[in-house]
């Protein structure tokens, strides 16, 4: 999405109702999926889908999706998303357990958090019929959102969309700051370290040439030498903590 910062926001897409991609029409979607299906009630979601993914493009989102675990995966180790939009249950994936693909979600989300740092948004209506759901999809560190498939539930993923953009972006902003600011830290210590080197070589230096012609005087001179590297010491001891601050 480009906003004033020019910041183009890409999103992931991965439901096992997106549509495939060589159907250009809600009808074509709605007529494809009854037919496979023999139920335009579940059908509806994959139009539901269409049209979620027409809109958030028509916002000035960059979407890509997919609708197989496999494709999401791939998708997502590649990275450069902001947010991943992920189902919690594959009902159309065959060969697998009921109660196991209706929580695929889970297991695709630890798989794509090894691999992006893209907030994941997961999807599900069942959230509110087992609040059990969502408090493990929150625990993991997504954000469970409700699907209901109709406008309210596409505007307040709209929302939550937004909020997670404006938080990941924060963020960065944030930690390129971090990382100018203890950088400068750096160079102000490595600065003070070397003039702390120089100056405990001279003192070695001179109270060993003082030590040597034996004058009365030696010891009040290594004196204050060693106050002097105390002072640079105690300056060594200030940016080192400042530095620690701003790594924490």
């Amino acid at each position: 999405m480009n906003d004033k910062g020019g910041i183009m926001y890409r999103l992931l897409i991965a439901d096992d109702q997106v549509p495939d991609s060589d159907l250009s029409s809600e009808k074509e979607v709605m007529d494809h999926y009854s037919n496979r299906y023999q139920d335009s009630g579940f059908a509806a979601g994959f139009v539901f889908i269409y049209k979620l993914m027409n809109f958030l493009k028509s916002q000035g989102y960059e979407i890509d999706s997919a609708n197989t675990p496999s494709k999401a995966i791939e998708l997502a180790q590649k990275g450069g998303y902001h947010v991943i939009i992920l189902d919690l249950g594959w009902w159309t994936i065959e060969n697998m357990k009921y109660e196991d693909k209706m929580v695929l979600g889970w297991r695709l989300a630890e798989e794509m958090q090894r691999n992006s740092p893209a907030q994941i948004l997961m999807f599900s209506n069942r959230f509110y019929e087992d609040q059990e759901l969502a408090k493990t999809t929150a625990e993991m560190g997504c954000l469970p959102v409700y699907k209901s498939y109709d406008d309210a539930c596409t505007k307040n993923l709209l929302v939550t969309i937004r909020w997670a953009t404006l938080r990941k972006t924060s963020g960065q902003v944030m930690d390129e700051e971090t990382k100018a600011y203890s950088f400068k830290m750096y160079k102000r210590l490595s600065s003070v370290l070397l003039g702390t080197i120089i100056a405990a070589v001279i003192l070695l230096l001179v109270s060993v040439a003082l030590a040597a012609a034996n004058l009365t005087k030696a010891n009040m001179i290594s004196s204050v030498f060693g106050a002097v590297c105390t002072f640079m010491n105690g300056a060594i001891y200030k940016y080192v903590s400042e530095y620690r601050k701003s790594i924490r």
